[in-house]
């Protein structure tokens, strides 16, 4: 178990975590609104949710790791 989350913290530095949640803030605040603008309200939803779990989950898989090893 402990060679599983030394590899994962070192594929999963603060770089992809960075790269996880600039995705997250990008299909928040981007694609929320272009969704809206062209009428897609269901799926300017999606998008919200989609773009708070990127963002959510992203620090939190982070700090789970960190917090393990």
């Amino acid at each position: 178990m402990d060679r599983v989350l030394k590899k994962l913290l070192s594929i999963y530095s603060i770089w992809p975590m960075i790269l996880t949640v600039g995705i997250g803030i990008y299909t928040l605040f981007v694609d929320c609104k272009t969704l809206k603008y062209q009428k897609n309200l269901k799926e300017a939803r999606w998008a919200k949710w989609i773009g708070l779990i990127y963002m959510i989950g992203g620090v939190a898989f982070f700090l789970f790791i960190k917090l393990l090893t």
